[in-house]
C-alpha cells in the first residue's frame, strides 16, 4: 500500500482547456511524456491492470518524465477521436513532442513502454545529459 500516495499524485485526469486551443495535452508538450489511459469507467479491468503495472515502478516514470492520464466515460470522446482511442480500454503513449508514439488496446508493459521511450532521439539525448 506505500505505493498508493506517488501513484495518486501520477495520475491526472483530462479536462478540456480553452486556454490552449481546445488540447488537453498542451501542457505537457516539450515537459513531459504522457501516457492516456482510456476506459469507459474506472472499474475496466484492463484500466486497472494497467494503473497497477504502471504503479509498480513510479521512479523509472519518474525518470523519463512519463505522466499518466485517465480519461472515462464520456469525457473521453474528443480524446478518442484526437488520439484514435478505441471504444473500451485503450493506451497511448504521447511523445514530448506531441505526437502519439504507440497506440494499444491492451495494457503496455514497462518493459515495451521502457523500451520504445528509452530509443527515442529525444530520451537518448536526456540519458546522455544525466551522464
Amino acid at each position: 500500500m506505500k505505493l498508493a500516495l506517488p501513484l495518486l499524485l501520477l495520475f491526472a485526469m483530462l479536462t478540456p482547456s480553452g486556454a490552449d486551443g481546445g488540447d488537453p495535452l498542451a501542457r505537457y508538450r516539450w515537459k513531459n511524456r504522457v501516457i492516456v489511459l482510456g476506459a469507459p469507467n474506472s472499474t475496466d479491468a484492463a484500466l486497472q491492470e494497467q494503473k497497477a503495472l504502471l504503479a509498480g515502478d513510479p521512479v523509472g516514470l519518474s525518470d523519463r518524465d512519463l505522466v499518466v492520464v485517465e480519461i472515462l466515460g464520456a469525457d473521453r470522446d474528443q480524446a478518442r477521436k484526437d488520439l484514435k482511442l478505441g471504444n473500451e480500454f485503450s493506451a497511448a503513449l504521447v511523445g514530448k513532442d506531441g505526437g502519439v508514439k504507440l497506440r494499444s488496446d491492451k495494457p503496455i508493459s514497462l518493459k515495451q513502454l521502457y523500451q520504445l521511450i528509452d530509443s527515442m532521439p529525444m530520451r537518448q539525448s536526456e540519458m546522455r545529459r544525466a551522464e
